[in-house]
């Protein structure tokens, strides 16, 4: 049992952070219960279901995060080492509503102290050890597998990882595309051959590498029909075909296209939900970042167009997510590796920049930050910030100064779903909201000030 330790330092700063995300979640529920509705006819009844909607969900995100926080505090006391249980034990016979390890019928007696990593012989019994792993599962099993890789070392994440699998995807090893996209086995090697008929063709032979991601990823893209032609900023700036072009080209390949569009939109579909990149939102980030045509150099005069179709986009919609937050950051460090490989595979070069992820040697935020900064990540924020809050034609589009909400139906993060714009209330703070929650992510995820807080489940 030797392998089997717990950072409880690293664990209460989580709990300590998770009870703060609480306090905000709670303030931000009782200022939409405030919030009073005026009388506009039919549309009324729609506004409160979807207030009520909002509110339920919030609702139930501070029940499930208040569960997780006391789960990962009873864990840490249950954990401590001996003479803390003890110091602990003997408190609680002043206030028994915290004698956590009489609670859990732990039996104090025989057991020498430890420096609290050792549980072989004298540190933790097996008995203990097993209900902290079986707790962990249940936390797995409800909240995900990654929110709590932090907390363990890497025997016990991997045993975790393997029993939360369903039967037919235990592997020893989990492909990085499965563990960052939720890619199967057969849809990774779809994607994979793809792309390898696409390095075959005569097409690939005479591009450098800004051309070739442009031309495949705007295939791929394309096959979600918002990143397509039909929209004017991806037929623009991306030089994005339609739907259907999409789809006969890679039939043209001896690739199923629609296939590999099922696969790649019901990727997309679920990337919300699960907490996980958007692998097509990426694909439609690599096509305009790789064009270099007209259109996209007069759009450029305007403001930034690879980060309107980006973090900025996202920003100035309302609309992230934490698969957008994470696809946002992704794409930018992605493809500057592929811009940049030498040998010109650029399937490759994503594929060791994900592998350099999920072996924790690469740091993304960071990554991102430095690419903003020409190397220093604190410059690099003040960049971003700038660029973020720098307003134009194209963000005053995104938010609806210029006609009808861009994105409308919801706001991602709080769900919402509101027309507040249309009834006199400005999105503006939304947009405040949705960029300071961005900025806070890459501030926690980057840790350049050496912040020991983690927060793994809550992207704040």
């Amino acid at each position: 049992m030797g392998d089997f330790w717990i950072d409880t330092k690293q664990t209460l700063n989580a709990v300590e952070d998770f009870r703060q995300v609480i306090a905000e979640l709670r303030a931000e529920y009782n200022e939409l219960s405030s919030l009073t509705v005026p009388s506009l006819g039919s549309a009324t009844g729609d506004i409160v279901a979807r207030m009520d909607s909002s509110k339920a969900e919030l609702n139930d995100e501070i029940t499930s995060l208040q569960t997780l926080a006391d789960a990962l505090e009873h864990i840490v006391y249950m954990y401590q080492s001996t003479d803390e249980k003890v110091a602990a034990h003997a408190t609680s016979s002043k206030n028994k509503g915290k004698d956590l390890a009489q609670a859990d019928n732990t039996d104090l007696n025989g057991i020498e102290t430890t420096n609290g990593h050792d549980n072989t012989d004298s540190g933790l019994k097996e008995e203990e050890a097993k209900r902290i792993k079986a707790l962990f599962k249940d936390l797995i099993k409800h909240f995900g597998v990654l929110d709590f890789r932090f907390l363990l070392n890497d025997h016990v994440k991997n045993v975790a990882q393997a029993e939360s699998l369903p039967e037919n995807d235990k592997t020893e090893n989990q492909s990085p595309m499965g563990q960052l996209y939720g890619f199967t086995p057969d849809a990774e090697k779809l994607l994979e051959d793809a792309y390898r008929k696409f390095s075959e063709s005569s097409d690939f032979e005479d591009m450098d590498n800004r051309e070739k991601i442009n031309f495949f990823f705007s295939k791929l893209a394309a096959l979600n029909e918002k990143y397509s032609s039909s929209s004017k900023v991806f037929w623009a700036c991306g030089d994005n075909p339609s739907t259907e072009e999409a789809i006969a080209y890679f039939n043209a390949l001896g690739i199923d296209g629609e296939k590999l569009q099922e696969i790649l939109m019901a990727q997309h579909e679920s990337a919300y939900d699960l907490k996980v990149r958007d692998f097509i939102h990426e694909c439609a980030i690599y096509s305009v970042m790789g064009n270099d045509g007209i259109l996209k150099s007069l759009a450029g005069l305007f403001d930034n167009v690879d980060a309107l179709v980006g973090y900025k986009g996202d920003v100035y919609t309302a609309q992230m997510g934490d698969d957008d937050i994470l696809s946002d950051i992704t794409a930018v460090n992605t493809y500057n590796c592929m811009e940049n490989c030498e040998d010109g595979d650029i399937w490759q070069a994503m594929s060791d920049y994900n592998i350099g992820v999920v072996n924790d040697e690469i740091n993304e935020s960071l990554e991102f930050l430095k690419y903003y900064g020409d190397g220093d990540a604190e410059q690099g924020m003040i960049a971003l910030e700038n660029e973020l809050y720098d307003e134009s034609i194209g963000t005053d589009y995104l938010s609806g100064e210029y006609g009808s909400y861009a994105n409308y139906g919801g706001f991602g993060y709080g769900g919402y779903g509101s027309p507040y714009k249309e009834y006199g209330d400005s999105i503006d703070d939304e947009i405040q909201k949705t960029a300071e929650r961005f900025l806070d992510h890459l501030k926690m995820k980057a840790d350049y000030q050496k912040t020991d807080h983690v927060l793994w489940l809550i992207n704040a």
